[in-house]
């Protein structure tokens, strides 16, 4: 069981929505392979380099749930709120992997940019020692992490009815406030009581937190499995995968 149920019983009326994070946890292992292999040497590497990125960002999924658990059955509130942020971002990634892949098949790119890009989204990075090293320089730059966050709101626009312009940045831009040392971020674990100000060592769960928590990881991870299972379909069919094992 991913939340345990002592957890489960600070909020009681939450039942459904742990009930459903647990279904997500489970959908992601589901569609988890172990091991690829190419099929022969001439096979093109490019629907290999789609699925060695959609199971890399899959297994960061995976992992961040378990770590949301971990974290909340630990009762250790600032590190739950830390991994909801990051899987908003997993989430936001594989938005923009679609938008990649639909430039590819609508034929607005060809077969060699999104090669370069699927190899920038899986070996990019932001910073360098020095990017003047010959090997530093072949490194390629990642997009921001905000554009990430926009494509999946984008992708929601035109999937679903939204009662928000931008849930998920509004949600992530939220989320960030607790991720930094923000007055969010710094009122955890701190009571006022008059001229008394008291600390916690270990601040611990509340409810506040927890319905916090809960409400803002579900959309992630619900459209987390939305996007991978379109950006798989794209992959499979049209391009040659590697053999696939569970």
């Amino acid at each position: 069981m991913l939340i345990n149920h002592d957890i489960r019983a600070i909020l009681p009326s939450l039942s459904s929505d742990f009930d459903e994070l647990e279904k997500h946890y489970n959908h992601l292992e589901e569609r988890f392979y172990s091991r690829t292999i190419s099929r022969s040497q001439q096979q093109k590497p490019l629907g290999a380099n789609c699925v060695n990125y959609m199971l890399s960002i899959l297994v960061r999924s995976v992992s961040l749930l378990e770590g949301l658990g971990t974290a909340l059955n630990n009762y250790n509130v600032l590190p739950s709120f830390l991994i909801v942020r990051a899987h908003y971002e997993a989430t936001g990634a594989l938005a923009f992997f679609i938008r990649e892949l639909k430039k590819y098949t609508d034929h607005r790119c060809t077969e060699s940019e999104l090669f370069t890009t699927v190899r920038k989204m899986t070996l990019g990075m932001k910073k360098l020692p020095d990017r003047t090293n010959p090997r530093h320089s072949r490194v390629p730059l990642i997009d921001n992490v905000l554009d990430y966050i926009d494509e999946a709101d984008k992708f929601m626009k035109k999937n679903f009815t939204l009662k928000k312009k931008s849930p998920l940045r509004t949600n992530y831009d939220f989320l960030s406030e607790f991720c930094h040392p923000n007055a969010f971020g710094l009122m955890i674990g701190r009571t006022i009581k008059g001229r008394v100000i008291e600390y916690e060592r270990s601040p611990q769960l509340s409810q506040k937190h927890l319905s916090t928590l809960l409400s803002h990881i579900l959309p992630s991870s619900s459209l987390f499995i939305v996007l991978f299972d379109h950006a798989w379909k794209i992959v499979t069919d049209n391009f040659e995968l590697p053999e696939l094992e569970k």
